[in-house]
């Protein structure tokens, strides 16, 4: 009787570690979904033939919709002109905007666009992965938010959330920035650290 109870308890226990996480995943894709439709209806409301918006699947029309849209908004990007009337423009209006310049910095840390600059010539790449050196010769995962000549200001991430953690201001010689996307740092981090050492391999050894 106590091995068909337990039998019993670990199955529904197993059963149940595997079901839930896709619950969780069907709902979190759904919630995607709807969202990304959402914003990209005023796009699809710019395509000529309503027959066809009707006909075809709303998922499939918002991708199309925001692909096409951000390819020719990416060709057009391709022009000095163009990204210099659209840098001043943003700079203007909603880059002044706390909370935009730093969504706008999260997002080229992610991704690692390293390729633009501000209008002074600093680095405006968004956060960068780093690692900061501890005196007890530790190293820890950190992302860069700004730095001078002398301090750096950087985010301890916890684990497994990512982008959440104290703020502080620390040497320069404290910091090493590695090549890696704060991406890859936050998909570590949420592994629990597992992958660290083939993530920062060339830093620590």
């Amino acid at each position: 009787m106590t091995k068909l109870i337990n039998l019993f308890k670990t199955s529904i226990l197993g059963g149940f570690l595997v079901v839930f996480p896709l619950l969780l995943l069907s709902l979190m894709a759904d919630e995607l979904i709807d969202l990304l439709i959402g914003l990209s209806d005023p796009l699809v409301q710019l395509l000529p033939n309503s027959s066809m918006r009707s006909d075809v699947d709303p998922l499939v029309l918002a991708l199309l919709a925001l692909g096409l849209t951000s390819f020719i908004f990416g060709l057009f990007l391709r022009s000095t002109f163009m990204t210099n009337l659209f840098t001043c423009i943003e700079r203007n209006t909603i880059g002044r905007l706390t909370l935009y310049r730093s969504i706008k910095q999260i997002a080229k840390g992610i991704f690692r666009d390293n390729s633009s600059t501000e209008a002074h010539g600093q680095n405006d790449s968004g956060f960068r992965a780093a690692l900061l050196c501890n005196n007890d010769g530790s190293q820890q995962f950190a992302y860069l938010i700004e730095q001078d000549d002398r301090y750096s200001t950087v985010l301890i991430p916890y684990a497994p959330a990512g982008f959440t953690g104290p703020v502080k201001i620390v040497k320069n010689e404290k910091i090493v920035v590695i090549e890696n996307s704060i991406g890859d740092v936050s998909a570590v981090l949420s592994q629990w650290g597992n992958g660290a050492l083939a993530l920062t391999a060339k830093h620590t050894r």
